[in-house]
């Protein structure tokens, strides 16, 4: 499972392109994830990605 998320409008855009490429060269068996975090910053997004990635990944 592959989890991702962006934050901060700097990154938003390069990350949607990001998730656009996975959806249409979509691999069997590979299950990922994108979420926009927006009100994350750098120092901030670690413990509440964390705990979606392992509540996606548990589910």
């Amino acid at each position: 499972m592959m989890y991702f998320v962006s934050i901060g409008e700097d990154t938003v855009e390069t990350t949607h392109r990001f998730a656009e490429v996975l959806t249409k060269n979509a691999t069997s068996g590979v299950r990922w994830h994108y979420e926009k975090m927006p009100d994350e910053k750098h120092s901030t997004i670690y413990h509440p990605a964390a705990l979606k990635a392992f509540g996606k990944y548990l589910s």
